[in-house]
């Protein structure tokens, strides 16, 4: 066991001194960059939402689950704030961020109502399923994106 522990506290330390490029994105933001620290954007969308979640959702939160009712104005804002469509590209209407972005937003979001969370993630997911339909149509009918 000890053995074990001590291999992956090497592994741990290696990550952490290494580099890491996000693949799976064209964001022009998606640059390789230390585990240890985030971006400018990751930092300042990471604030963003952390001050969503701690001024929006916690107050409110508890209520909501109790009640069994949908936040209909939290949902709302979090649109106006590009959360609903974090990596989906801009062309389709959304924010064009990366993956890790969207991890970012989303581990915020959850911090201060975890039914927003699922909200906002299953709105991603359902924008990302979208962009690649048309891209696929597009490509399958026209010849090109």
């Amino acid at each position: 066991m000890a053995a074990a522990a001590k291999a992956f506290q090497k592994v741990s330390r290696q990550l952490f001194r290494s580099k890491v490029c996000f693949l799976g994105s064209s964001s022009s933001i998606c640059k390789a960059h230390s585990l240890a620290s985030l971006s400018e954007t990751h930092e300042m969308l990471r604030k963003t939402c952390r001050d969503f979640a701690d001024n929006e959702l916690a107050p409110i939160a508890g209520d909501l689950d109790k009640e069994h009712r949908y936040p209909k104005e939290q949902v709302k804002k979090l649109g106006e704030l590009g959360l609903m469509a974090v990596d989906v590209p801009e062309k389709y209407g959304g924010t064009g961020l990366d993956y890790l972005a969207y991890a970012i937003a989303i581990e915020e979001i959850s911090r201060g109502c975890a039914s927003c969370g699922v909200i906002m993630s299953v709105n991603n997911v359902s924008g990302w399923m979208h962009t690649k339909i048309i891209a696929n149509f597009r490509l399958f009918k026209l010849g090109s994106h």
